[in-house]
Order: C-alpha cells, then structure tokens, then sequence
C-alpha cells in the first residue's frame, strides 16, 4: 500500500512509519512549511499516487486533504493535543475522514465534545515503547534520583519537583534532580512570552540562591541518549498541567525508574497502576518510604510489566495495520431487537467505579450470543446530576436521548433521565419524554433502546432497588452484604429487617456472596444460590514483583486494598501503627470521611503517622499492582453481626498475591485454613501475627491456587444455567 504522510512535523510518527515499512508498506511524504502553509501543487500530485492518506496532526493539513482526497482514498488523522487549542478541526470535512486516531482518552473526550468529530470515527491507538531499547542494568545510587525529561513551556511545571527536592536534602543530602532538555530561552517564542521567562527566571533564582539546591539541581543537554541517562534515574517524574501521553514517563518506567506522577486529567487512564499525587509533603515522605523498603525494587520491576502489557511495540503496529485495512462502517449491530434476552442491572455506583463491574463482565462472556447487558447507573434528576454530582452534559444528553454507551461486546450502560431536564433538551425536537414513574421509565426506555421482542430480567443488590420495579417484574436478587443491619455498630434495621424477606421470596433466583447469607436467608428464597465472592485473578497475580536474591531485607510493607469506611477498624488500625514504627502501613481507598465524623480525630491521626501512606481511590490496576508489592495484607474490621456475614472481595483479590493475609474475625470466612488465612481476635493477637508474618515473607502457591479457583468466569457460571 502507498501511504502519504503528511504534516509540518513528522518526528513523532516515524518510528512507527518504519514498522509500518517493514510489513511492505511504501511511504510518500508531504513537508508542509508550517501549520497552514504548503505547495499545493506538490501535494495534488502526491494524491494521484497515494492508496491512503496519513494527516500527521489534526491542522491545515488535515483540512486541505479532507477536502482534495480521492473518493477510493482511505484518509486518516492523528490528533495529538495542540490542536484543542486551535481552530483548525472546526474546518475539517469529516465525512472524507475515515478515522481520527488519539494517543489519550481525554484528549479524545474533549476533541469529540468541542468540534463535535463524529466518535464512532474516533480511535484509540497509544505511542509505543521501544522497551528493550531502554532495558538496561541502573547506575549505583539512583534510588536518589529523581528525572525528568522536558522542562519547557512552565506547564512541565518543574517547579513541583522542585518543591519536592527542598523537603528530600532536609533529611538526606543525597536527593538530587536531572533535568534534561532544551533550555527555555533557547526557544524564541516561549522567551518573547513575558509569563513564560519571568517563570523560568524566577525559578532559576530560588534553585542558585539555595545552597541545599544550587547542586542538587543538574541541567542535562537535550540530546537523543535517553536510554543512557536513564540508567541514573530512580524515580522519574510527570509533574505537567497536561499531557497527551506523555512518552518521557513511558520510557522511564520502561527502563525500571518508579513513576512519580502527578494529578492531572486523563493520566490515570493512561498509566493506569501509577499512583497519582498532590502534595509535596506526601511525595517526598512516599519517596523515603519507598527507598527505605522493598517497595523500590518491586516498584522498578512493576513499572516495566506495565509498559510492556500496554505499549509494546508489536502492539501498537498491529493496531496502526488494522485501520488502514478498508472497513465497513455500517457493520455496527442496531441494537433494536437484535438480542432476544436482556439483564437489566440496576448499579449502586457509576460501571467504572462500581465493585462488581468485573463479575458482571465474566457474566457479559458467559452468556449466549442473544443475550445483553444492560447497566443502569444511578441519578435520574438531570439538572442534579450535572450541577452536583459533575457529570458531562453530553453524557447526560445521550443518557436522556436513549442513547447508551457500549462498554463491551454486550453491554450497555446508561441512567434514566426522566426529571429536571434543561430546557435546552426539552425543546430538542429528537428528545424522547420519558414517563415520571422510574419504573415505567425504564420499560420505555429499554423499549426506545432494544424494542419490543426481548425477555427482561431485572437485578437487583439492594432491598430498596425494588421500587424500580414493576410487581409483574422477573428479578435476581444478588445479596453481598447484611443490609438489614448497620455496619459499624450491627445493630438491627426494623424496616429493612421486615420488608426484605418478600423480596427475597419474589426473586426468580437469589445469589448469595457468603455461606453466612446464604444460611440466614435462603429459607426466604425459592431458588437460592450460594455463588459466594470472586477475583479477576490474573489482573491481581500479573504485578507480583518476587524479590530477586540480591534484595536486602528492608523495612516491611503492610498494605490494605479498599474503602476506608465505618466498618473499618480505626482504633485497631491505629494502634497497629503505632506498635510497630519501623513497618511502612499503605492504605489504598477513598477515606469516606461523610461516615466518620464520630472518629475523625482518629482518623487524622493515622494520616499524620510519618509511616502511613494514604493515597485515596485508586485504579483497579493500581491497587493490584499495590498489593502485589506488599509484604503482609490486612483486613482490620469491626466485629459485628453485619460483618460476620461479609466474604470480603478483597481476600481473593489478596490470595492472587500469595502474600499472607491477616484479618479480623468474620463467621464466613472462619473455616478457611489457617495456613493460609490468620484471624486476629484481639488486639496482641494482631501484634503477634503481623510480627510472625513480616519476618518470613512468604509467598503461599496454596493461596494463589485457591484464589485461582474463584476466578469470576468459574463462578458466574452457576447463574445462567
């Protein structure tokens, strides 16, 4: 195939264009002079010769060869992330553009949103890494130090790692920065910008006029020995306002450096086990935490599976080969009575936090070709949704319009607007009026959406979802935890307690998630099944970083995976850090402080203990990566009735591991061997095991065996037959 390339700067897509030739492709190429400017007649006669057109940024070139292709010419964008901040892409025909291909998420969300590119014309297709390029053996004394490739325009935001040295040399004067590339004044048009230098000159002062940063801070030369001067960096960091992609942090990460990256939007989709920061203090303590334990090593080793899983080469080709094959876009399925069975799943959570996104998703493979998903998010108030709850107009416009987002090959999630709309959508003309009873809204929803010939069973987790139900509704019940009880206290819940039995007997079928449930509730079920909790085993067991023999035993990792809420054990948790200061505790959840306000001084308490690390709600992979790395997992508890019913999610996820697991006593999870599973009563018999655990570190083939063996695909089996 001949490809025309064209663009004012091809740099970026180079290495890919020599993959590309390697697999037979020939190559025409198309310089323009700048954003805008080019020799038309030098183009025109370079499309007589092309099979498909490349447009190497989304700007004038994309315009002038949108508008001059060919009827048989397959025509394709890369959309990088300058251009959202110009006004090319409003000109560009997008009907004689075949695919936009995006290198971020959040690029591509905004691009959709702010030139409204058609999506179904929108593809995702990362930057590669060329991973053994940068795979080499680390200098001595790198752990020390932290890179960061690119420091130009101030959105590189050097000035956050700078804050970062300054709190480092107080405590050990062998923190140091490596910055490499162009100086800033170098470049002519950033200079000219009086923002811009007075930024730089201003930060050059604070770092001379430190002695602790004067030469702690080295300037690198820009130059293309990455690979080299990678071997000196421990930690390399992504402090930017914005990225694309950000290819330094791959890179990095490829050649073993720990990332340190920064919040900012799209990142965690990204790099999706990298922890995210904000603040200085935090950084700086996680980076001591880090080197003074295993958690360095195993970070290293961590970092490189992930770009080798997400953006190896053979990949990324494979992907670039498949959209340049010609393609049928009419070959989308119209859901309308196309699937002939439809699980309607009432969520408690949005699908991307929601905590049985991924039993439901081996539920999604199961089932036959004629049978769907569909995911009912939470909120049918659209104005509170958008104002309060943050959730992107456009999302809540298609929600609205009975149009759902496909989140896999057969499920479909959406929310049910049928209140508070904004008088904007009611004068839509194409806006489908929903019913103000959610019930009947959801039939004429689902109706509008799948049509009319489709068997519906509904599925429910709580005991007052039932009102979104019709009384002639079919419905699973899946019970996970004891809500006709109070999880902190276990005190009884009269009106739950009285009302949930009916549901129970009305439910086509009833899952139960514990043996303990399942025993106090199946007399109430006409067709109970105990399917109890399962695991994504391989997400949880790919991360597992084993010490090499070469590791020296350092201070040992305790870690916890999950909410932080009023079942949490916080007095317990507390007084475990205190015992032991020479261990590194890491907390990984959302602290639900809106449910702690009785032990908030508790709780601030924890935080502050300089061997705590509470990095908030995190990525699936990142928690899976988190634990993996650990060297003891905890379960701290409250010991109640409500408790005593719950099989935590979290002890399959920590088995995958293998590490030893400690948890505060539950009745369905008691009978579980105690070589693989400890059960602390009290608060000595805590301090006992966690010392017992720490000095072995062991990693147990039964657990990852065990957790194996509750594998989602195993279990979801049992629902649908």
């Amino acid at each position: 195939m001949k490809i025309l390339i064209n663009g004012h700067d091809l740099k970026f897509f180079y290495s890919i264009r020599a993959e590309l030739e390697k697999n037979g492709h020939v190559f025409l190429e198309d310089i323009w002079k700048s954003h805008d400017h080019h020799d038309s007649t030098h183009s025109l006669r370079l499309i007589e010769s092309a099979d498909t057109i490349i447009s190497e940024w989304a700007l004038g070139n994309a315009i002038f060869y949108a508008e001059n292709k060919k009827p048989h010419q397959r025509h394709i964008v890369r959309f990088h992330a300058q251009e959202l901040r110009t006004e090319h892409c409003f000109k560009i025909n997008y009907d004689n553009v075949d695919r936009i291909v995006f290198v971020g998420p959040h690029v591509m969300r905004e691009a959709i949103k702010k030139f409204s590119i058609p999506e179904k014309k929108c593809v995702l297709i990362s930057n590669y890494v060329d991973f053994e390029k940068f795979d080499i053996e680390k200098m001595g004394g790198n752990e020390y130090c932290l890179g960061i490739i690119g420091f130009s325009p101030m959105s590189k935001r050097l000035d956050r790692l700078i804050d970062v040295l300054e709190i480092l040399v107080k405590k050990d004067k062998r923190y140091h920065i490596r910055v490499k590339g162009q100086m800033p004044f170098s470049y002519d048009w950033l200079w000219a910008r009086t923002k811009e230098r007075n930024y730089y000159e201003n930060l050059f002062t604070r770092i001379n006029s430190n002695p602790s940063l004067r030469y702690n801070v080295i300037f690198d030369p820009y130059g293309d020995d990455v690979p080299g001067w990678l071997r000196y960096i421990g930690f390399i960091c992504s402090p930017s306002d914005s990225e694309s992609f950000h290819m330094a942090l791959a890179e990095g990460m490829a050649s073993g450096a720990v990332p340190l990256t920064w919040k900012r939007e799209g990142v965690n989709e990204i790099f999706k086990s990298n922890i995210t920061f904000e603040d200085p203090e935090v950084i700086a303590n996680y980076i001591i935490n880090t080197n003074e334990s295993n958690e360095f090593s195993r970070l290293s080793r961590q970092a490189k599976i992930y770009i080798k899983n997400n953006f190896y080469k053979q990949n990324v080709i494979d992907s670039w080969i498949d959209i340049l094959k010609p393609s049928d876009d009419n070959e989308e399925k119209v859901l309308k009575n196309s699937y002939e069975k439809l699980f309607v799943i009432y969520g408690i959570d949005r699908w991307e936090n929601f905590h049985r996104k991924e039993m439901l998703e081996a539920l999604a493979k199961s089932v036959d070709a004629g049978t769907a998903l569909f995911f009912i998010e939470p909120g049918n108030h659209y104005i509170t949704l958008r104002d309060k709850i943050n959730i992107d107009e456009d999302e809540l416009k298609n929600d609205a319009l009975c149009i759902p987002r496909k989140k896999g090959k057969n499920i479909y999630v959406s929310r049910i607007i049928n209140s508070g709309y904004s008088k904007n959508l009611k004068e839509n003309s194409d806006f489908q009026s929903l019913p103000s009873i959610y019930a009947e809204a959801t039939r004429k929803y689902i109706k509008n959406i799948f049509g009319d010939n489709i068997k519906i069973i509904h599925w429910i987790y709580k005991p007052d979802q039932i009102k979104n139900l019709m009384q002639s509704d079919k419905y699973i019940y899946e019970v996970y935890d004891e809500y006709t009880r109070d999880f902190s206290t276990g005190a009884l819940l009269p009106d739950v307690f009285r009302s949930e039995p009916a549901i129970l007997g009305g439910a086509e079928k009833v899952v139960f998630t514990s043996n303990v449930l399942f025993e106090r509730k199946r007399d109430f079920s006409n067709n109970p099944l105990l399917m109890g909790n399962g695991v994504d085993f391989s997400l949880f067991n790919k991360y597992l970083a084993l010490d090499s023999e070469k590791s020296i035993a350092k201070k040992g990792v305790v870690s916890y995976l999950g909410n932080l809420s009023d079942f949490f054990d916080w007095e317990l948790a507390l007084h475990i850090v205190n015992s032991f200061p020479e261990l590194i505790f890491n907390f990984y959840g959302q602290v639900e402080k809106h449910r702690l306000k009785n032990k908030i001084d508790i709780v601030e308490s924890i935080m502050k203990c300089k061997n705590t690390f509470f990095a908030g709600r995190v990525s699936r992979d990142c928690g899976a990566a988190a634990v993996a790395r650990s060297d003891v997992l905890i379960i701290p508890f409250v010991v109640n009735e409500a408790m005593d019913a719950v099989e935590p999610l979290k002890l399959w996820e920590y088995f995958a591991t293998g590490r030893p697991v400690i948890s505060s006593y539950m009745k369905s999870i008691s009978h579980l061997d105690s070589r693989t599973l400890s059960i602390a009563h009290t608060r000595s018999e805590w301090i006992d095991l966690l010392r017992q655990h720490i000095s072995n570190r062991e990693i147990c083939e039964t657990r990852i065996n065990i957790a194996k063996s509750k594998s989602w695909e195993n279990l979801v089996r049992g629902i649908i037959t």
